[in-house]
């Protein structure tokens, strides 16, 4: 089991680039990516996005790109001479529209323009050295990868302890849940007594106690319950989308410990179905960080 959270940083270099990849991944509904990489290798995204798709499912997923040429490289820069001309006749059109602009078209408001000075960084001239950003994030991932492990089995042990207690709490509403019947003829005969009613017909007096105990019922909502604390251990095992199966498990959990408490007219169940509530919101906390 993985948290979603975690750090990599790993290091490529030799004697003409070196290069660094840092992954940072917090917890996200689904896979989002927000990827910074100087921009004449932006061709690198889709690669990236694929390669740490591969080993992470879910998150938000921070990643750091950077590349540092140790050596003198030739890089030609050159002009998209008909661009230029076209961003010119713009810019003069619009003097003319408006002549109360001062027409001051200089080279410098033409080289403004990001597209019309170029170089062959931006073209595929630097694709061999995928390779290596490959390498550098590959360690970046063998890290990241190592501390969300390390945290979702401390997650775990935790969750598997609350789950734990759950079970001896509900052992505890089973065992108080056999007095409900003797709860109910009690509450009865105090009615009786506030309405001052002395006599009544002994097999009415036990269909009404049968009625109000049958409502008051828990044993179809423990027997779910119980099903679910052991759904949820054997998904702590899965392999897969743990983190949405558990959460779906536990609001199944928080809908049966709702009705049993609605349900109950044992003041002790309530108090100990609260606690039970309580370890199941605090589950629901840590699997918001669960992959």
């Amino acid at each position: 089991m993985n948290s979603m959270t975690g750090f990599g940083r790993g290091e490529y270099s030799n004697d003409k680039f070196s290069i660094i990849a840092e992954i940072k991944t917090v917890n996200h509904r689904y896979r989002d990516f927000f990827i910074k990489i100087p921009k004449q290798f932006n061709s690198f995204e889709d690669k990236l996005r694929t390669t740490i798709s591969q080993r992470i499912l879910r998150g938000r997923i921070e990643v750091y790109i950077g590349i540092k040429f140790l050596s003198d490289r030739p890089v030609n820069i050159y002009m998209d001479s008909s661009l230029a001309k076209q961003y010119y006749d713009i810019l003069k059109q619009i003097s003319v529209m408006f002549d109360d602009i001062e027409n001051d078209i200089k080279v410098s408001t033409i080289a403004k323009f990001s597209d019309i000075i170029k170089s062959d960084e931006d073209s595929e001239k630097y694709l061999e050295l995928w390779q290596y950003v490959q390498t550098a994030v590959n360690c970046a991932l063998d890290m990241l990868c190592a501390a969300r492990q390390v945290e979702g089995e401390q997650l775990k042990k935790d969750i598997l302890s609350k789950n734990e207690n759950i079970k001896l709490l509900l052992g505890k509403v089973e065992e108080e849940s056999g007095s409900i019947p003797a709860n109910c003829e009690v509450k009865i005969k105090e009615a009786l007594n506030r309405f001052n009613i002395k006599e009544i017909d002994s097999n009415r007096l036990a269909a009404e106690i049968a009625f109000l105990a049958d409502r008051a019922a828990i044993d179809e909502e423990i027997t779910r319950l119980k099903s679910h604390l052991k759904a949820l251990e054997k998904t702590i095992y899965d392999d897969v989308d743990i983190g949405r199966k558990l959460d779906f498990i536990l609001q199944e959990m928080n809908r049966e410990a709702n009705t049993i408490a609605s349900k109950s007219n044992s003041a002790s169940i309530s108090m100990t179905v609260v606690e039970i509530k309580s370890d199941i919101e605090k589950i629901r906390e840590q699997v918001q960080n669960i992959e």
